[in-house]
């Protein structure tokens, strides 16, 4: 009760507005996941295709596809959609699971900048900047499986915080560390680099104060690991003749060259990707100026998926929405802290340089793609904490009712407002997708998405199956599922 009281303590009615804001957000968010069939792209092809193949089998091992993805791609969200649909008969909850790590991220990120030592008004203001992220809102309605692995992230990095400050480690911390650390790998793979990252930096930090104790208990963390991912390895070694990470399935996603220009300009499409596609014409023209600057070609197959031309599209699709506010304010902090710290000569926060970091690390290792954002949608995250303390660490410096100060918090309220445009802009796209489809019967509504042509197509191939003339078909297209969902 006396934690709860301190809550409010002080803050007044911006506390109570800004928890207001959150819990109405993921309220709504939570009926939209119910409401919303799933239709993109990816869940249709493979996330919800091998759970149904698995069922049809009454096995989750390999099997016969021509959509290769099924086999290969992260199990361990689709494992537990499985039981989803095995207890409820369906996939009319298969969102829930994305929605719930959607409020895990929510409640950790909250966590963890409070441990870094900002007041409750500043991990507020973080968790707002996170629910405005469009792609944020939109993953949180689908079957992807980008925020469960963000999820078991920000446990890896609350778990790093605590390992990183406390003076007596725990044998429990470490199996822990190991557990989430194995989850991530089984469940978004490219998570796995940005938590690589934050661990590294931790276990280096511990050993350079001489606390070797970190050494074999972060054994303890391998062995878990290797419990967790052992039977992925294993069965890719078997069905790929040794190739127990899937490379030949994965190489395409990661940039094809070392070159600093090519790096350089992936960096930047990767950028614009995430947050500035609003301005098209803008961009195609400084696009055409960096490719003469650099001589390069900025459509090249190493930094271009299956050589996709880059392109520009304002989206709040699941596949295709953006972070229009936490992506330039990422590029603020990245450009203000170092000044910050020259200015007031004040010891680096290794942390926050490390989480800054690993946002550059991975613009610039993921090759890039339309659907980049929902890529980059863990390390994302991971940037608002960075964000929000060096935006902290700004506005304490100055005194109290100062210009300067007034400014931070004038520009905080502003934020807040601009985020509040865009996390509802983002909700009513959604809401008018989900009660559109809700006139047609739940069998239309997975081709929200899909082409007319290759609907009629598909309608065309059930009504042969209807009139009975095969009892065994195969199936070679991507869009699988609604077959198998019928």
């Amino acid at each position: 009760k006396k934690r709860a009281a301190c809550l409010y303590k002080g803050n007044g009615n911006s506390v109570k507005a800004m928890i207001v804001f959150i819990a109405f957000f993921m309220f709504v968010r939570t009926v939209l996941a119910v409401m919303t069939t799933p239709y993109n792209y990816d869940s249709i092809a493979y996330h919800l295709a091998r759970i149904m193949y698995w069922i049809q089998h009454k096995s989750v091992d390999y099997y016969e596809t021509a959509e290769i993805r099924q086999l290969f791609s992260p199990v361990f969200a689709e494992y537990i959609n499985l039981h989803v649909f095995l207890l409820t008969g369906g996939d009319l909850f298969a969102n829930m699971l994305q929605n719930f790590s959607a409020y895990g991220c929510i409640f950790l990120l909250y966590g963890i900048i409070r441990k870094l030592g900002c007041n409750i008004k500043y991990a507020l203001f973080g968790c707002i900047l996170t629910l405005s992220m469009n792609i944020f809102c939109a993953e949180s309605l689908s079957t992807q499986v980008d925020l469960v692995g963000t999820f078991y992230l920000m446990i890896l990095t609350y778990l790093m915080l605590e390992i990183l400050y406390q003076s007596k480690l725990t044998f429990f911390q470490f199996m822990l560390l190991g557990l989430v650390s194995g989850l991530i790998y089984i469940t978004k793979t490219n998570a796995c680099i940005p938590a690589a990252l934050i661990v590294l930096y931790v276990v280096s930090v511990r050993i350079f104060h001489k606390d070797f104790k970190i050494i074999p208990l972060g054994f303890v963390s391998l062995i878990f690991v290797f419990l967790i991912v052992f039977t992925t390895f294993y069965r890719n070694y078997s069905a790929l003749n040794g190739d127990f990470i899937a490379n030949t399935n994965i190489g395409g996603v990661v940039i094809g060259t070392s070159s600093p220009k090519y790096v350089f300009a992936n960096v930047i499409k990767n950028l614009i990707t995430a947050g500035f596609e609003r301005n098209n014409e803008l961009i195609k023209g400084g696009m055409t100026v960096l490719e003469k600057i650099l001589k390069i070609d900025i459509n090249a197959p190493e930094i271009s998926f299956i050589a996709t031309p880059f392109s520009v599209k304002y989206s709040l699709h699941m596949d295709l929405a953006g972070a229009h506010i936490v992506t330039p304010l990422f590029l603020i902090a990245a450009v203000i802290f170092p000044i910050y710290l020259i200015r007031h000569r004040t010891r680096i926060n290794g942390l926050i340089f490390i989480m800054l970091a690993q946002m550059f690390v991975m613009l610039a290792l993921l090759r890039w793609q339309p659907w980049g954002s929902r890529l980059l949608i863990s390390s994302l995250v991971i940037a608002v904490i960075p964000i929000v303390y060096i935006f902290k660490e700004i506005t304490d410096s100055f005194k109290k009712n100062s210009l300067k100060y007034k400014i931070c918090y004038f520009l905080i309220l502003e934020l807040i407002f601009q985020c509040g445009i865009c996390t509802s802009a983002s909700f009513l796209f959604h809401s008018s997708v989900a009660l559109n489809a809700m006139r047609s019967p739940r069998y239309a509504r997975y081709w929200a998405n899909s082409q007319t042509q290759r609907r009629v197509a598909c309608d065309n191939f059930l009504r042969i199956i209807d009139e009975g003339i095969y009892n065994t078909i195969g199936l070679e297209g991507t869009y699988q599922y609604p077959f198998l969902a019928r």
